[in-house]
């Protein structure tokens, strides 16, 4: 290794340590992808990460449609993220869109038939919204915890805890969320039927805002 090789790299590697402490200490500040031009290769900042092997994921998660697309863990890509509708009610046509990184973000949507479809997004927006709402740290709703948490309403004269009862009536399209960042895999299953009911819920506006990046042009 040359000496140049040698001196590059380094900067490299303090380059690297500087991003991740600034993320740190303010991730919003690093919600886009970063990259070195060096002898190392981009760095691709993507937040906290839940996920679980290919194994677990596979035995856990059990795909009855969409059958003509492979199944993400035998992505080639170090990370994948795929969007799904999974309703007539909503955005149409029910399609996935994809969304992948490798020497740089691409993004696709197919339809459940594995035709192609127009896509009218930019890459590297759709991915900088996702991290900026921790798309791979999300969490599953729960109705019954949002209940729990927001059940205090005002009549007026006091406060006190009413039950809850169903305030949103409308059909609402619901969704697959599933993405792999290096060996590592997971799904979320995201359904906005109650985000009238809880507007101030933030696993509920992250979900809407992932939508939308995925959606916006259809």
């Amino acid at each position: 290794m040359t000496s140049q090789s040698i001196y590059l790299s380094l900067v490299a590697l303090l380059s690297l340590f500087t991003l991740e402490i600034s993320a740190q200490r303010n991730p919003a500040l690093y919600n886009q992808y970063h990259y070195l031009y060096s002898d190392s290769p981009r760095i691709v900042y993507a937040g906290k990460i839940n996920g679980m092997n290919s194994t677990k994921y596979d035995s856990k998660f059990k795909r009855n449609e969409w059958k003509l697309l492979a199944p993400i863990t035998k992505s080639n890509y170090p990370i994948e993220i795929r969007f799904m509708s999974e309703s007539i009610y909503g955005v149409s046509p029910i399609s996935c869109t994809i969304l992948t990184y490798d020497t740089g973000f691409k993004i696709n949507r197919v339809l459940k038939n594995g035709d192609s479809t127009i896509v009218k997004l930019q890459a590297n927006a759709v991915y900088n919204i996702l991290v900026r709402n921790a798309v791979f740290s999300l969490e599953q709703f729960e109705l019954m915890k949002a209940v729990k948490d927001t059940s205090i309403l005002f009549n007026g004269k006091k406060w006190f805890k009413q039950p809850y009862q169903k305030m949103s009536t409308d059909h609402e399209s619901w969704f697959i969320l599933e993405y792999k960042v290096g060996d590592l895999y997971n799904q979320i299953y995201i359904n906005l039927l109650y985000y009238q009911d809880f507007p101030d819920n933030q696993i509920l506006r992250r979900y809407s805002e992932i939508k939308e990046a995925f959606t916006s042009d259809l």
